[in-house]
């Protein structure tokens, strides 16, 4: 009988093939994202410091501290723990701005601190993770088993996040015309490839996924509901506008776990815990996205 400590200890399997296949997708999808970003969407965080501020310190202080708080309520095993604070290092992606659309938010907002924090994620991402990854020692350990080093974890974005993203913004800046003709079939064919690397890695090891999903499921939905509440909460309280206010909460809730799941076989070597939490977060995320982005489209901001 699997017991929840074996979790710690599960590998999954993942070849090198198709780790290099997803980095790529990922890659490809960044700079499909970029095809339609242009230098004014940066612009427009500088316009607006004071939700640029409010965004930012949702995403690395109260994301973080919920998830610490979260870790230590529920003392999960230290591998999901270590799970948990790396999808929350993780900038939020495109999925963010589609439901930011559909949720009558600041849409144009949301792409611009998207585009922001992914530009910042070799940055951003390394450091979250480095730092509140050490503030519960049941995590630190692991991480010093495990040696991670944060300045390849810094590398290893920057290729496959900052990379991209500039030569796609570079492309939509000098060749806008073939920036807007290309752009749809990036899409479509960056996002095909990416959802069949992860079924095929979910099907290679599904017999772990059944067996460990109980695990992680209740802390999932508390995980991510508590990050689209306190998102909105945070952003209202310090008085921004309701529809800046979804778009916060939309930002602080959504993470790009296909990067977690990259940098967990890339430095983690596919560590049990860490994976299935990020999956299945993957899963949750977009499904709880919807619904709430459904809720608001019936009802308009005032």
């Amino acid at each position: 009988m699997l017991t929840p400590e074996a979790i710690d200890s599960v590998r999954l399997h993942f070849s090198p093939e198709s780790l290099w296949i997803l980095n790529f997708c990922l890659g490809f999808i960044i700079f499909g994202v970029a095809l339609e970003l242009k230098l004014r969407h940066f612009k427009m965080v500088m316009t607006n410091p004071k939700t640029a501020a409010i965004a930012l310190t949702a995403q690395l202080v109260l994301m973080p501290l919920i998830t610490l708080g979260l870790i230590y309520l529920f003392r999960p095993m230290p591998s999901m723990a270590l799970g948990m604070m790396l999808v929350v290092a993780c900038p939020s992606g495109s999925v963010a701005n589609f439901i930011s659309l559909n949720s009558k938010a600041n849409a144009a907002l949301s792409v611009s601190l998207t585009a922001t924090f992914t530009m910042l994620a070799p940055i951003i991402t390394p450091a979250v993770f480095g730092f509140w990854g050490s503030l519960y020692p049941p995590t630190a350990q692991l991480m010093r088993t495990i040696s991670v080093s944060l300045p390849q974890m810094f590398a290893t974005v920057l290729l496959v996040l900052g990379i991209p993203l500039l030569l796609g913004l570079y492309v939509s800046e000098k060749h806008s015309q073939l920036a807007a003709r290309i752009a749809p079939s990036v899409h479509k064919i960056s996002l095909f490839i990416f959802i069949v690397v992860i079924i095929a890695a979910l099907a290679s090891n599904f017999s772990y996924f059944l067996a460990y999903i109980h695990l992680v499921a209740l802390l999932v939905f508390l995980h991510n509901s508590l990050g689209f509440g306190g998102g909105y909460l945070f952003a209202k309280l310090l008085g921004l506008k309701e529809y800046d206010a979804r778009t916060i909460s939309i930002e602080t809730g959504i993470h790009n776990t296909g990067l977690g799941l990259m940098l967990i076989f890339s430095f983690f070597g596919g560590l049990g815990g860490m994976a299935i939490l990020a999956a299945w977060w993957g899963i949750w995320d977009m499904l709880a996205g919807l619904a709430l982005s459904q809720y608001w489209a019936k009802r308009p901001p005032k």
